[in-house]
């Protein structure tokens, strides 16, 4: 059995939940394979980084419980609070490693001061999500500071996790350019593929709730000089979209959440679950549904989700406009982020789950949870092919799968259904199935639990130990290679840097260094 400190986001999944689940799935995920595999788990969750701070509001650690787990929850996302209070909580746990979920928790964990065995889990391509934030805000501000947190922990980590294979080859190239494939590593495997787990909608009756207010913001990434820099998802403007419809009217477990109220009792309805963001493909999705419409009148659209606060708003945005000047409008039905209790209800009542994803790295890179969910569900989809989980499902048979870019193609595929929705079903039964045997907890976390098994550094940061001569290594800042200590300048103050070097060009312009020069070249040095 390992002792394991865990840091990940919250909240955690909860019949009250209204946004946000996927950080918390993917915490639970990592939890839940450690416990499975019989170690003891100490964990502590951060709040989403857009969530804003009440004004005065105190940082605080706080217990909670989630299934029978007991746990420890951070008020605020304060970087520099967490980080103080995890290494005095290194120091009173006495863990034989660290895991780190999520980009900001991971660079949390890396900044301890530990030579512990540090796993680092990076779902998503942190860099191609910060692309699709630049480009939604115009300018590319945020690449330096995200590029320099992610720099950090793919120097300390030992072992990464990621939730692709095309990420986990691009991380790997990563770790090429600041010098970890090095003469210690060459057979050393750093990462493993790791992709979200099938979670169903089974909640715990004994639930300490996470906040759901906002709250603990991050400052925006450049400005802060501090030893621990705050997240950069942050943005100054959070979207908050709200429900186009009505809020669906209460029920019991026999009535229907949407047929009979929001939508007529024998709709077709197409539903989108979760997130609108820069990977989403608005303009097709509404394109695809206008030109359904157009033909059959039974087809209505149901979204249930809207913005990624503190991202890019304006992509919702977007999609609720078109949606209001279509000719259609009355058959779009945005009801915005709602109780996970009522989603699992409203998977019940749709005919065809969709997700339309738009061509770029953010999209090739990552994964799709909502597939996830659909699919665990028993809901039949239809999906762009572009990420990992899309030619998985397209692969088995088990999804309608059209290319990106194509509302034509969106629509050929969705007519043949109309008149017999019955026909989905063996999709549906085939994704569920790939959705038990493939992405299960055992499944998708075998290879951390051997890990846990007997966790130790990676070669090189074994290297840096040794050379560390009895004291405690800082594997942040010790390097075994010319290429490590290279990329360890860009870590310098980029305004140090410029002065050191106008003071050096200064000095090689002074007499006394002009004659030392040329007597060097005099004996042929």
């Amino acid at each position: 059995m390992t002792r394991l400190l865990i840091i990940g986001y919250g909240p955690l999944p909860a019949r009250e939940c209204r946004q946000g689940m996927g950080p918390g799935l993917r915490t639970c995920q990592f939890v839940q394979g450690a416990i499975e595999g019989g170690h003891e788990v100490h964990l502590f969750t951060l709040p989403p980084p857009h969530r804003l701070a009440e004004p005065n509001a105190e940082a605080r650690i706080e217990p909670a419980l989630f299934e029978g787990i007991e746990y420890q929850r951070f008020s605020l996302h304060s970087g520099e609070y967490a980080a103080g209070v995890l290494n005095d909580k290194v120091a009173a746990i006495d863990p034989e490693a660290i895991v780190g979920i999520g980009a900001y928790c991971s660079y949390l964990a890396a900044m301890l001061s530990t030579t512990l065995p540090l796993w680092c889990d990076l779902s998503g391509m942190w860099m191609a999500e910060m692309q699709g934030r630049c480009k939604a805000e115009g300018e590319d501000g945020r690449l330096v500071g995200s590029w320099a947190i992610e720099r950090a922990i793919l120097r300390r980590a030992d072992k990464f996790s990621a939730v692709s294979r095309p990420q986990l080859h691009a991380m790997i190239g990563e770790m090429g350019t600041i010098g970890r494939l090095n003469r210690h590593t060459f057979d050393y495997q750093f990462g493993a593929h790791i992709p979200n787990s099938a979670h169903g909608w089974d909640f715990p009756e004994e639930f300490t709730p996470e906040p759901t207010e906002s709250q603990g913001a991050a400052p925006d990434e450049a400005e802060s000089h501090s030893s621990v820099p705050e997240s950069t998802e942050s943005a100054s403007e959070p979207a908050r979209a709200e429900p186009s419809d009505p809020e669906i009217p209460q029920s019991d477990d026999a009535t229907p959440v949407l047929r009979g109220s929001v939508v007529p009792k024998t709709a077709f309805v197409i539903l989108w679950s979760g997130s609108f963001g820069a990977s989403s493909d608005v303009d097709v999705l509404i394109h695809a549904m206008d030109d359904l419409m157009d033909q059959h009148d039974e087809v209505h659209f149901v979204s249930t989700g809207a913005g990624i606060e503190g991202a890019d708003g304006k992509v919702y945005s977007s999609f609720e406009n078109a949606a209001a000047a279509s000719p259609h409008r009355e058959r779009y039905h945005l009801l915005g982020w709602i109780e996970a209790e009522k989603l699992a209800r409203i998977y019940e009542e749709a005919d065809l789950g969709i997700n339309i994803d738009a061509p770029n790295y953010e999209t090739f890179f990552g994964a799709r949870s909502r597939l996830n969910a659909m699919a665990t569900a028993g809901l039949p989809i239809l999906t762009t092919l572009g990420t990992e989980i899309s030619e998985w499902l397209h692969d088995g048979r088990a999804a309608l799968t059209v290319r990106m870019g194509k509302p034509h193609e969106i629509v050929e595929a969705i007519e043949p259904w109309l008149d017999q929705r019955e026909g989905l079903k063996p999709l549906a039964d085939r994704a569920r199935g790939i959705m038990e045997t493939d992405f299960s907890i055992s499944t998708t976390t075998l290879g951390f639990r051997k890990w846990l098994e007997n966790p130790g550094l990676a070669p090189d940061n074994e290297a840096k130990v040794r050379t560390s001569r009895g004291e405690l290594a800082d594997l942040n800042t010790t390097t075994i290679n010319t290429l490590e200590s290279q990329t360890m300048m860009l870590d310098e103050d980029p305004r140090t840097l410029m002065q050191s070097r106008r003071e050096i060009e200064a000095m090689r312009q002074r007499p006394w260094f002009q004659a030392y020069r040329k007597v060097r070249k005099l004996l042929g040095e």
